[in-house]
């Protein structure tokens, strides 16, 4: 009889359980139906481009420099990723929400590649792969907050959007520290393109020019003037380039509120609510006030029974691994330069009009909450990691008090996206019709009159009842509801 190989049985166990754990939890993000991603995009990028990919490209870059904004990049990518959701849908002919959380399960694999990069590379935290898969999901999952049900902006739900903004920033902190530690000596044309790109896809992007000047402070092996050229090359010119943009290109915005500074005291109100409520628990109470059964675990027994099951197993699957630190001066700078750009994002936010008026009380996020949530979600695993490189005996004891609180968490996320999918019914069934055109001008003309649109605001409707229209009239050669006002 041959002997079994317990290596790779072990590896094949551990891919499957880690294959298993991540499904589970991202069970409530992608049933997050679209309208948590400001939906009239889905229907809008179809109907402005008449399906053509050039013409999209064109108005997705115009659309860049509207309401005083200069992200042509991001409006790019912006535009693209409601074209390919609704053009996937149609192609295997599913439900978009589906598609578009897939999509928003990837950006967060790609973030969880990315802050291991960051922690290997320029934390220098040696430590396994799998183990640290294991760890970062349930840290993630366990920590994040939806806030959907009672954002003003559906694009302040926080789950996945406002991802694309920290992914970028720690990208640009790995290249830049990989051109420190090779002297720049190579890369340098790369990364000098890369940070005029990333500047152009979202303005919070501006703050991680900071980074390289503040980590050339402590390099000794740099003369002045050296640090004086590689700080204009890769920081004052690339800004300059945005800026010049920005004047030559970006449509005047004064009635925009998310270009009209607030007053200074409630900017700093505002600021101060952005930076607490990217912390974990921020939003409980707010949460118990709009969704009280969110911390009622009755609902969802069997789920977290599965769940924490499934954290159970892991603590077997691992013996005492050791976890290497290097505790220096560069390791002091980069952990607390990720608070720094909390903070600047949260104050970048904070005064303006629109963030003072969609941020009023603790637990309401905008965009910041991406990066603020994702410095507190690095901030922990160091943290944890740190007190797991003592012995397995801790280790098993941070184990035991991690589960019952992600647990929790978990509980009131997944409430909350039952909650907003029953909420939204009509939002989405209206959504799902563009893909599966109802035959019966009678059966599409019901579906558009229960639709209860969230915003008031004409360019939502118009652009959504435009897009089905232009989808309407492709398949079936007649407008969707004829004669159909928006309210």
């Amino acid at each position: 009889m041959e002997n079994i190989n317990f290596t790779n049985l072990k590896k094949i166990l551990t891919t499957g359980l880690l294959i298993t754990y991540f499904f589970i939890l991202i069970k409530p993000l992608v049933r997050l139906p679209m309208q948590s991603e400001d939906p009239y995009y889905f229907f809008y990028t179809h109907y402005v481009s008449q399906g053509e990919i050039k013409n999209l490209f064109i108005e997705a870059f115009k659309d860049g420099f509207r309401l005083g904004h200069t992200n042509p990049i991001g409006s790019i990518f912006f535009h693209f990723y409601f074209f390919i959701i609704h053009s996937l849908a149609d192609f295997f002919n599913v439900n978009p929400w589906l598609i578009s959380g897939l999509m928003r399960s990837t950006l967060i694999l790609v973030l969880l590649g990315v802050v291991y990069a960051y922690l290997k590379n320029v934390l220098r935290v040696k430590l396994d792969f799998k183990f640290y898969c294991f760890l970062a999901l349930t840290i993630y999952f366990g920590t994040i907050q939806f806030h959907s049900p009672w954002a003003h902006d559906f694009s302040a739900s926080g789950p996945a959007q406002g991802i694309l903004t920290p992914i970028l920033m720690i990208t640009n902190i790995l290249l830049m520290s990989r051109l420190i530690q090779n002297r720049f000596k190579k890369g340098s044309l790369v990364v000098f393109i890369f940070t005029i790109g990333y500047l152009h896809v979202y303005e919070l992007q501006l703050i991680n020019l900071i980074y390289l000047p503040l980590m050339l402070l402590g390099e000794k092996d740099f003369n002045f003037k050296s640090k004086a050229l590689y700080i204009f090359k890769f920081s004052v010119l690339p800004f300059t380039l945005w800026v010049c943009g920005k004047i030559l290109f970006s449509e005047n915005s004064d009635q925009y509120s998310g270009t009209i500074l607030s007053t200074p005291s409630i900017a700093l109100k505002t600021s101060i609510l952005n930076i607490l409520g990217s912390f974990p628990t921020s939003a409980w109470k707010l949460t118990s006030q709009v969704i009280p059964e969110s911390f009622d675990i009755k609902d969802n027994q069997s789920i977290l029974i599965i769940l924490v099951a499934l954290l159970l197993a892991q603590i077997p699957l691992y013996k005492y691994k050791p976890i290497e630190f290097r505790f220096d001066i560069k390791f002091s700078l980069n952990f607390l330069y990720l608070f720094l750009l909390m903070i600047l994002s949260s104050v970048m936010h904070g005064i303006t009009l629109k963030n003072a008026q969609d941020v009023s009380i603790l637990g309401q996020v905008y965009f910041s909450y991406g990066v603020g949530f994702v410095v507190w979600f690095i901030a922990i695993l160091v943290i944890i990691l740190r007190i797991l490189s003592s012995n397995i005996l801790v280790k098993l004891l941070i184990s035991i008090i991690l589960i019952p609180f992600f647990a929790f968490q978990f509980n009131v996320n997944y409430t909350i996206s039952n909650r907003q999918v029953s909420d939204y019914d009509s939002l989405e069934k209206l959504i799902n019709s563009s893909i599966a055109i109802p035959k019966s001008v009678e059966m599409r003309c019901k579906i558009l009159t229960d639709w209860q649109p969230e915003y008031t605001d004409s360019y939502y409707s118009n652009a959504i009842i435009n897009g089905l229209n232009y989808f309407s009239q492709k398949e079936i050669n007649s407008e969707y509801c004829p004669g159909y006002v928006t309210k």
